[in-house]
C-alpha cells in the first residue's frame, strides 16, 4: 500500500503544475476559509478516487473469479505502456471520455455549484472526474489488488500522497507552479517500468511466490525512483 502513497507523492509535482491552477482558482488566499476551502475541495477530490477504487477493486475480483489474472496482468501492463508510450492514442481516448455522456454529466451537475458555498466541494469532485496520466498508474495498481476494500484503501493513499506538493502550492501561491512543470516527470518512467514487468509477470508467473515476487519489484522501482 505505500507504493499507492509514493506514486502519489512523486506525482504531485505533476499535480501542482497541471492541477494547481485549478485549486487555486476554487480555494480562498487566506484566514480560516482558506484551509476550509483546501478541506473540502481535496477531501472531495480524494473521496473519487476512493469511490473509483471501489470500482477498479471489481474489475481485480472478476479477474480473480474467472481465474485470468494472468490475463488481467498482460492487459493493465499493455494499457500503461500504450497510455505512456503512445500520447497520441492517449489523447483520443481522453477527447472520447470528455465526449462521453457521463463525464458531460458530471461537469453539468457539478459547475451549477460553482456560485454556492459548495464551489469548493463541487470543484474537487469534477477535478476527480479528470482523466490524468498519474491516475492511470495507481488505477494499475488499484485493479492488480485483487480486493475492493484494498483497491479503495490503494487509491485513497495515492490521493494523499499528493496533498503534500499541492499544500506547498496553496501556501506559496503562484511562485511555483511554473517551476513544477519544468520538472521532468518520473512517473512516466516508473510506468513504463513497471507495465513492462506487469506483462512479463502475466506471460512467466504461474506460481503465486512469483506472483508476489514480481509486485515486489514494482514496489522497489517505485521506491527506487522516489528516493
Amino acid at each position: 500500500m505505500i507504493t499507492a502513497f509514493i506514486i502519489g507523492l512523486i506525482g504531485s509535482f505533476h499535480c501542482v503544475g497541471m492541477c494547481g491552477p485549478l485549486m487555486i482558482t476554487f480555494t480562498e488566499q487566506s484566514g480560516v476559509r482558506a484551509y476550509i476551502s483546501f478541506a473540502g475541495y481535496h477531501l472531495a477530490r480524494i473521496s473519487v478516487y476512493a469511490l473509483l477504487g471501489v470500482l477498479f477493486g471489481l474489475i481485480g475480483t472478476s479477474f480473480e473469479i474467472i481465474h485470468i489474472q494472468k490475463f488481467g496482468a498482460i492487459l493493465v501492463g499493455a494499457f500503461i505502456l500504450l497510455i505512456y508510450g503512445f500520447p497520441k492514442a492517449r489523447n483520443y481516448m481522453e477527447a472520447l471520455y470528455y465526449r462521453s455522456f457521463f463525464y458531460q454529466w458530471i461537469k453539468k451537475r457539478f459547475t451549477s455549484y460553482y456560485g454556492t458555498n459548495a464551489k469548493w466541494v463541487a470543484a474537487g469532485t469534477v477535478n476527480g472526474f479528470l482523466p490524468c496520466g498519474l491516475i492511470y498508474l495507481a488505477a494499475a495498481g488499484a485493479i492488480l489488488t485483487n480486493e475492493i476494500v484494498s483497491s479503495a484503501l490503494y487509491m485513497t493513499l495515492f490521493g494523499l500522497g499528493t496533498l503534500p506538493g499541492l499544500m506547498a502550492l496553496s501556501i506559496m501561491r503562484n511562485r511555483i507552479p511554473n517551476l513544477f512543470k519544468k520538472v521532468p516527470n518520473a512517473i512516466t518512467l516508473i510506468a513504463m517500468l513497471s507495465g513492462g514487468i506487469l506483462i512479463i509477470r502475466g506471460i512467466i508467473a504461474d506460481d503465486p511466490e512469483w506472483n508476489h515476487l514480481m509486485t515486489q519489484q514494482i514496489n522497489r522501482i517505485v521506491s527506487a525512483c522516489g528516493l
